[in-house]
């Protein structure tokens, strides 16, 4: 959970690109309490997400991020992009959509992620719930296989 008397948003950034562009950025405009980890392994990445109070995928060009569903199976509240992954999940409910590429409704997203522990707490049961009705095995499997079936149709 998000500790009560916390008054600063500590910022784990991860993944690949230009971390040495991303650190310079910081630097400049002096952002505290920034930390890139660079690519993480999948069991960092679980372990990252698990000591998260929230994950934001701010991806414009993102497909379908495992970590979203990684993170929503373990009840993380997450911020994501109208554009793809935001299509199924319900805003307010699941998560928390902002509209792509867009910084300021990024930031109030996690603003109110931040101030709101029971809006936190609701997103992450939610997310949870999503994930168990549409990403169980039995689910995933019976999806593929109706998919190669309407191939094989055709």
């Amino acid at each position: 959970g998000i500790p009560a008397k916390k008054k600063k948003l500590p910022l784990f950034i991860a993944g690949g690109g230009d971390v040495d562009k991303v650190r310079s950025l910081v630097q400049k405009e002096g952002a505290q309490d920034v930390h890139l980890t660079g690519r993480l392994d999948h069991r960092e990445a679980i372990e990252a997400i698990n000591r998260a109070a929230f994950l934001c995928v701010p991806s414009r060009s993102e497909g379908s991020p495992l970590v979203v569903y990684e993170a929503l199976a373990m009840g993380k509240p997450v911020v994501v992009p109208q554009a793809n992954i935001g299509n199924f999940l319900q805003n307010g409910r699941d998560a928390l959509i902002m509209n792509k590429g867009d910084a300021v409704s990024i930031l109030e997203a996690l603003k109110v992620l931040w101030r709101d522990s029971s809006l936190a707490a609701r997103l992450g049961d939610n997310g949870r719930r999503f994930a168990e009705e549409h990403f169980r095995e039995d689910i995933i499997i019976d999806k593929l296989m109706s998919f190669y079936r309407d191939v094989v149709s055709c």
